[in-house]
């Protein structure tokens, strides 16, 4: 169930600028992306965010690292380590999605969202009580739909 948020973006000189307001961000922090250009600032309780209006090109520094990912059964748990996303608190906009974190590291929960998919982000470290689908060739080798 998705948590009942608040939401304005506008676009100012090319860039999208806004805030998100939602009940279940407990968390102080920062987050840059290079590709295409953005910012996030949280507070919590509150989210800005200016984000550039430019397409994906698939150029910027890959610095997001997955270390662990445990399913059991439909639920979840992956440690990622994101040097773009530094963040201490825990953030959660739906029931079944929420996460830690505590500077770069990010323990992420989920439940019933992509615990079948073996090629995404990881394969798993542990897997008990699930199974996982097929490959699919939906997905090409960068993981983007073709």
């Amino acid at each position: 169930m998705r948590l009942p948020t608040w939401g304005y973006e506008r676009r100012i000189f090319g860039h999208e600028i806004g805030f998100t307001i939602c009940p279940g961000l407990w968390a102080i922090g920062l987050y840059w992306g290079d590709d295409p250009p953005s910012i996030y600032l949280a507070v919590p309780l509150v989210m800005l965010n200016v984000e550039s209006n430019q397409e994906y090109k698939g150029d910027g520094w890959d610095c997001d690292w997955f270390w662990l990912r445990f399913i059991i059964g439909k639920q979840e748990m992956r440690l990622e380590l994101d040097l773009h996303s530094w963040f201490v608190g825990f953030k959660m906009f739906e029931t079944n999605d929420w996460s830690i974190h505590l500077g770069p590291l990010d323990l992420e929960f989920e439940y019933g969202k992509l615990y079948r998919n073996d090629e995404w982000p990881m394969k798993p470290t542990l897997r008990l009580f699930s199974k996982a689908d097929p490959r699919c060739d939906c997905m090409d080798g960068e993981g983007e739909v073709e």
